[in-house]
């Protein structure tokens, strides 16, 4: 920032900022321990994860987001990419996949799936569509039933088309103070 002077027989004085755009690539990493069991011993064990961000792919504005965190009691990994556009159109759309997998006391969980939304906003008002596709499977100890899995941990598949509309006329989204919203699904 810098400041220079003005035109001639001007009071004032202009502004100059040079900005530069920033790195579009990042990577982050972590490690540390964590305490459970995959048994009837309760323990330390170490894990970790990688992640990489890339907010400019191709010089287009697309967005590449990943994540994998790995111990000996979970795996998963996750990819995002985001796009503005849908060809010519400005209808921003958001692609997904996941992978985790779970060991608990007496089964092991393994979760996968991806989902595609496209949204599109007029001031106060988006409309998006998603199709979403999850698939659960689930491995048991010999001795148990499926019965002694959690609910949220038995074997499923489905797949869902989502509509939604929200209006949103407040004047905070975080801290309101007045206006109302509506989310139809």
């Amino acid at each position: 920032v810098e400041l220079s002077r003005a035109a001639l027989g001007s009071t004032g004085e202009d502004l100059i900022v040079r900005v530069e755009e920033g790195r579009p690539r990042r990577v982050s990493y972590s490690l540390g321990l964590e305490y459970g069991s995959a048994d009837a011993t309760q323990k330390w064990r170490p894990r970790g994860g990688f992640s990489f961000v890339h907010n400019n792919v191709a010089g287009r504005a697309f967005s590449l987001r990943t994540d994998v965190r790995v111990s000996q009691l979970d795996q998963s990994a996750r990819v995002l990419f985001d796009q503005p556009y849908a060809g010519r159109f400005p209808v921003p759309l958001t692609y997904s996949v996941f992978f985790f997998n779970e060991t608990k006391d007496h089964w092991d969980v393994v979760r996968w799936g991806g989902r595609i939304e496209a949204n599109r906003t007029w001031g106060d008002r988006r409309a998006s569509l998603a199709y979403d596709y999850r698939f659960v499977e689930t491995t048991i100890d010999r001795g148990f039933t499926l019965r002694d899995v959690d609910r949220e941990d038995r074997p499923f598949e489905i797949s869902s088309l989502t509509p939604s509309f929200l209006w949103d006329r407040r004047d905070d989204p975080v801290l309101a103070t007045r206006g109302w919203s509506s989310l139809v699904q």
